[in-house]
């Protein structure tokens, strides 16, 4: 073990007990002593070191949940009793309420015997307070017969169902065939001239004409066969011919059918010298 010790001035090294170098202080300060291993003793221990700055605010943690409702609390207790009313001002409200149902009873004497509360006329009105107002709207939805209506058509087979009507869409191919007939009605008072038109008309849609259900007569037969000429657009379609001593005409056609519009005329024969009050009808079927 070697050990350096300082003594006085000097500079002692001591292998064992036994000093080995022995150097001036002054000079000891230039002596470099190597060796392979000489481990010198531990030093001081440091000064703890100053604290450091305080770290920054971690973040915010997640909200705990709710807790659970306590429970209700005893109740409270009891208010103090309120103030007795005042009678005299009991007595002023009960006298004031009593003057008022007088009142009223008065107003509700001076309505007729039927109508002698106001409950009553309101009941009469349908409690209905915009009562002149819900009757002009009612006089607008009748069905006139006095003047014609604009109604829609929803508002037609309203009115047919209240009345229990049919419509024309109702009737149409329902009605048998005989409903539909137009007939051309001939009358000639005393005789008729020579050639001359007797009666006409138009077709106001195509038909046929029912030669069985056609009829035509004279008052007064004639001496000799006369014949009546029937022409469609002004050309002959058939003729009416009343044989001598005869007052029912036999009508013959080439051609039964009509169509809108077709002109029907009626015109007699040659003078006859008895034949007089000539009336037919043509059955025209549409």
């Amino acid at each position: 073990m070697i050990e350096v010790q300082v003594i006085n001035t000097e500079v002692v090294i001591l292998a064992g007990d036994t000093p080995e170098v022995v150097v001036n202080a002054t000079a000891a300060q230039e002596l470099v002593i190597q060796t392979d291993s000489i481990p010198g003793p531990p030093g001081l221990d440091g000064r703890d070191g100053i604290d450091g700055p305080p770290g920054a605010t971690g973040a915010r943690g997640a909200t705990g949940s709710r807790g659970a409702t306590g429970l209700q609390g005893p109740p409270g207790p009891a208010g103090q009793d309120g103030q007795a009313a005042d009678p005299t001002l009991l007595a002023a409200v009960t006298t004031r309420v009593d003057a008022l149902t007088d009142s009223i009873t008065a107003i509700q004497n001076l309505a007729p015997e039927q109508l002698n509360a106001f409950a009553e006329v309101a009941s009469a009105l349908n409690n209905d307070p915009q009562f002149a107002m819900t009757m002009t709207t009612a006089l607008g939805n009748r069905l006139r017969f006095d003047a014609s209506q604009a109604l829609t058509a929803t508002e037609r087979n309203v009115a047919r169902g209240n009345i229990d009507a049919a419509s024309m869409a109702d009737l149409t191919g329902k009605l048998p065939k005989e409903s539909y007939v137009r007939s051309l009605q001939v009358v000639v008072s005393g005789k008729p001239a020579a050639n001359s038109l007797l009666g006409g008309g138009i077709t106001p849609q195509s038909g046929t004409v029912d030669v069985t259900a056609s009829m035509f007569g004279v008052d007064v037969a004639p001496t000799a066969d006369a014949v009546f000429s029937l022409r469609i657009n002004g050309t002959q379609r058939g003729t009416v011919t009343f044989p001598a001593g005869q007052t029912v005409g036999v009508l013959a056609l080439s051609g039964t059918a009509l169509v809108i519009g077709d002109r029907i005329a009626f015109y007699s024969g040659a003078a006859d010298a008895t034949l007089s009050g000539v009336i037919g009808s043509l059955v025209v079927r549409l």
